[in-house]
Parts: C-alpha cells; sequence; structure tokens
C-alpha cells in the first residue's frame, strides 16, 4: 500500500519505522535536516514541505495513496492536511487531534469533513491509567471489550505457590477464571502450552475479568493487604491531565486527587474546569515542594509532565520515599534502558498508543477481510501481539471444535465472547460466525481471523 505521513516528530517516526518494512511510505516534513536525518535511518521516500500545500500533496502522490496520516505537533494542520487529501482522492485518511475541545466533536469531524479516523494519544492514554489504577498491582493492563477482559502483567515472586507449577496444573486450579497467555523469561517472550512450567521471576501476562483477576491477586501476600488507591498525587497539569480528569470524575471509584502545575495560568485554567479538584501552583520537580504538598500522604504518584526525565527522577524520588504506586510517562522509553532502570514498572507511552491504533487500522485497510481485526496491542517490548477478532461469515474456523483447528504455533486463544457470554476456550469448545476471539501470537503478520490456521 501507499503511505502518506505528514510529520516525523515523535509520533511520526514511530508510525514510520512500524509500517516502512511493509508498504510504500512517503513522509512529509517541513525541517529539511529532521527529514534528512530520520530518511537516512529509515527505508523511506521525504519530501521537503508543508503538509497542506497542493503541489506538496501531488508530489507525495497523496491523491493515489491508500492511507494518509497527519501527526504534525498542530491539530489544525492536521484536520485540514487530512481534508485536502480526501477531496484529492486519498482512500483513508487518519489525523492525530489532541486538544480536548476538538475530540468532544470528533463525530461530526468524521461524518462531514472527510477525516476517517481520528487519534487521541492523551484520551487513549488516560484510559489506560484508569486501568492501572483499577490493577494497581499490574505494570500494564490493556482491555477489550469495553473491559469484559483484561490483559494484566504480573511478575512472579520467588516462593510463590505457582513456581514450579505447569500451566495445565495452573488452569485445573484457575479453570474457567484467569488464563496465563504470555511469559516473558531472560527478556523472551513465550506463548506457553500446557507442559510449560512457571519460575521465580517470570512476567506473566494473565487474562480475566475485572473480578477474577482481582480474586487472583489476593492470593499473593504482597498485594492482599495493600490498600485500594484512594488518593492521587499528578504532577503536571497539561493535556493529558484535564483527560484524566475527566476519566477520574465518570469513575464509580470516588479518589481524592490533588494536581500540581507549575504555570500559574494553567493552574488557574485547570482549577476553574475542575473545581473538585485540589489544584497546587507548585513545581513537581522540587522535593521540598512536593513535601510541603504532603506527597507521602498519597497512595499512587502520577508524573506527566512534558519531560520524559523530569518524569523519571520525580517517581524515582517517591519510590525512595515510600510510595508504592507509581504511573510514569515516558515517550522515550529508551532512557530507562540506558538508566538500567528496572524499578519504574508502570509507563505510559503516549507515541506507542497511536502507532498501535494505526498499525491496527492500516492491517485492516491491507486485507480485503482485514476488518476482522478490531483491536491490537503490542505487549514484553512489541515482541507479542493480542488481536481482537471477529468470524465473519464463512470463516474456516467457523464450525469447528477447537481441538480439531490445525492452529500455527505461536497462538493462543484467551478468550471466547459467544452471544455476549465471556468464557476461556476448551478444546471442545466451537467458533461461530460473529464469534469475538482474542488471542496472542509471536506472529506479526496476522490479517484475518483464518490466518491463524496452516494453510491447506
Amino acid at each position: 500500500m501507499h503511505v502518506v505521513i505528514v510529520g516525523v516528530g515523535k509520533i511520526g517516526s514511530i508510525i514510520c519505522r512500524e509500517l516502512a518494512d511493509d508498504h510504500d511510505v512517503v513522509v512529509i516534513e517541513r525541517n529539511r535536516d529532521l527529514l534528512e536525518t530520520f530518511i537516512n535511518t529509515t527505508d523511506v521516500t521525504g519530501i521537503v514541505g508543508n503538509g497542506i500545500e497542493y503541489d506538496t500533496l501531488i508530489d507525495a502522490e497523496a491523491p493515489h495513496c491508500d492511507v494518509f496520516i497527519a501527526v504534525t505537533a498542530h491539530d489544525e494542520i492536521n484536520m485540514i492536511a487530512c481534508i485536502f487529501a480526501k477531496r484529492m482522492g486519498a482512500k483513508f485518511t487518519i489525523a492525530r487531534v489532541r486538544e480536548h475541545e476538538y475530540a468532544l466533536h470528533q463525530g461530526f469531524m468524521k461524518e462531514s469533513v472527510g477525516i476517517d479516523a481520528i487519534i487521541n494519544p492523551e484520551g487513549e492514554s488516560a484510559r489506560q491509567i484508569m486501568n492501572l489504577l483499577r490493577f494497581p498491582a499490574s505494570a500494564r493492563v490493556e482491555s477489550f471489550l469495553r473491559g469484559r477482559v483484561n490483559i494484566v502483567e504480573y511478575q512472579l515472586p520467588e516462593g510463590h505457590p505457582l513456581v514450579g507449577l505447569s500451566l495445565a496444573q495452573f488452569q485445573s486450579q484457575f479453570s474457567g477464571h484467569v488464563l496465563i497467555c504470555i511469559v516473558e523469561r531472560g527478556g523472551q517472550a513465550i506463548i506457553p502450552n500446557g507442559t510449560f512450567v512457571l519460575e521465580a521471576d517470570d512476567i506473566l501476562h494473565i487474562s480475566g475479568s475485572s473480578k477474577d483477576l482481582l480474586s487472583f491477586y489476593r492470593q499473593d501476600s504482597r498485594f492482599s493487604h495493600q490498600r485500594k488507591v484512594k488518593s492521587i498525587m499528578i504532577i503536571g497539569g497539561g493535556r493529558l491531565t484535564h483527560y484524566l480528569l475527566d476519566e477520574i470524575k465518570k469513575s464509580q471509584i470516588k479518589y481524592h486527587v490533588k494536581v500540581l502545575e507549575r504555570n500559574r495560568q494553567n493552574a488557574e485554567l485547570l482549577a476553574e474546569l475542575h473545581p473538585d479538584i485540589e489544584v497546587l501552583f507548585a513545581d513537581g520537580s522540587d522535593y521540598r515542594q512536593l513535601e510541603e504538598a504532603s506527597m507521602r500522604s498519597h497512595d499512587c504518584l502520577i508524573t506527566l509532565t512534558g519531560i520524559d526525565e523530569e518524569n523519571i527522577l520525580i517517581s524515582l524520588y517517591a519510590l525512595k520515599n515510600g510510595i508504592k504506586h507509581l504511573i510514569t510517562k515516558v515517550n522515550r522509553t529508551q532512557l530507562l534502558d540506558i538508566l538500567g532502570e528496572q524499578r519504574l514498572k508502570a509507563i505510559i507511552t503516549p507515541g506507542a498508543v497511536i502507532a498501535d491504533n494505526i498499525v491496527r487500522i492500516t492491517r485492516a485497510l491491507d486485507d480485503a477481510r482485514g476488518k476482522d481485526v478490531e483491536a491490537l496491542y503490542r505487549l514484553a517490548n512489541n515482541q507479542v501481539e493480542v488481536l481482537q477478532f471477529r468470524v465473519p461469515e464463512g470463516a474456516r474456523v467457523s464450525g469447528q471444535m477447537l481441538r480439531d483447528l490445525p492452529l500455527k504455533d505461536h497462538i493462543l486463544i484467551c478468550a471466547i465472547i459467544h452471544n455476549g457470554e465471556r468464557f476461556f476456550p476448551e478444546g471442545n469448545d466451537v467458533l461461530h460466525e460473529n464469534d469475538m476471539i482474542i488471542l496472542t501470537t509471536t506472529d506479526h503478520r496476522l490479517r484475518a481471523i483464518d490466518d491463524i490456521l496452516i494453510k491447506e
């Protein structure tokens, strides 16, 4: 497919690298030096120019492109570029739209102005943070089907009763409730089978409902007596914080929230828009001001400033001072590798959120039946994909018992939703048309549900 991407900043560069191997990618970027540096390390074509200029769009062959993606730092440019490209003939347009006011009118923009998909990294990141607040013992939580199925990350400690058990033994113990669908060991991601034996320090990715996962956690003495998160301190009052506060207001759990923002105008705006939230005009990177704000009295600290280094250092300071639940926004996750920092587990990366969404959309457009893929997430340092499929009419998998399906290696079906009911699959279960399936795989080439089968 021919893909045109406008903007090669943090977000654009991630998307380009994700798509360049399988597609013909052209990037449009106004900064010549930035563009030259990028195309020297990536197999893409680059054009210096503005994504809303007619001649530039013609040079990039936007009128004939399959996917047009606008991810500059300016919402208005992204929207106008998509409108122009659509009117010129682009088949599918995607715009990054971050401002809260625009996000409220997504339906209108999609239906009336020719933008096929709107990606909001802050809105999605806010929802991910809420998942982490629901499962504070997890480093990562992904939700499917509006939270009916979750996959949480859980590190198996030394001496845990699960150490030494095979997965078959685990499933007999937790039959029908939770399922281990990925295991990370020594940096390698494994899709386990029934004979796989669990070891201490394995990182498990476990699927289940919220209720069943919380019940599972209570069996671990590290978490059984832990307080639920009731009070939250947020450092930084930017765009993501606004979205997060909106999500907190909608939550059934009532949290006490305190926000520290060092820009007076931003702090006043935040207090005006969210009168039920305690907002302090203070610098969260100053340990004295953190102490004055009673940092230690909060159950969870969330660092959402625009500077990765600040977020990491503030979280490390909070960790040193006994705060157990930390959520840290880090766009350049390689900083954690450089620092050798393993203690900060719950990391939010808005750029990765966009990449996951755009890869899913592109896959759906790339294959005649790719619309089967309704959600896609990457876990275990992108080694594993979690896919949500719908079984279409005429699929090979339909009408057969799971034990009889010639599944490819390294694929595990984690959950099936049939007639609105969720259950974990067993060998005698049969897939039906319109069933929803959630699976994990190390094969990144799956486009349609029948791709999980060995070819006849």
